[in-house]
């Protein structure tokens, strides 16, 4: 079964879905994270977070999208349509797909704001 987990941060995939992951080891593990790019220091530490999964048998990848964490907001924040764009080709590869919640956890705006356009792009995803 595939699995695709559209968050907005590094550290979101583990504080969030962490434990399913190592729980549904069977399934093949997407994680597409809306901020930074692999040059970026946040982006270094989920890949090692994502490598310590892979060495528990977690089959599991991440993409950076590379959208800046300062604009996320819903005043004029990141390019919505670009974001759409970038995760809307998964459908025909995922089998569930899971988001930030629509009170973003925490009350985070930018948790919020992926919700907002996940939802729109696949509105059956499951909410953390």
């Amino acid at each position: 079964m595939n699995t695709l987990v559209i968050l907005a941060h590094p550290d979101d995939e583990t504080l969030f879905v962490g434990g399913t992951m190592l729980a549904a080891q069977h399934r093949t593990w997407q994680i597409l994270c809306a901020t930074y790019t692999m040059s970026d220091t946040r982006a270094a530490e989920a890949l090692n977070a994502i490598a310590a999964f892979q060495s528990y048998g977690v089959n599991v990848t991440i993409k950076f999208l590379g959208h800046p964490d300062d604009r996320f907001d819903f005043t004029g924040g990141i390019d919505t349509q670009l974001l759409e764009d970038q995760i809307s080709h998964y459908s025909s590869w995922a089998h569930e797909i899971i988001t930030h919640n629509a009170a973003g956890e925490d009350g985070y705006y930018a948790h919020q704001s992926i919700h907002t356009v996940v939802h729109r792009v696949y509105p059956q995803s499951w909410n953390i």
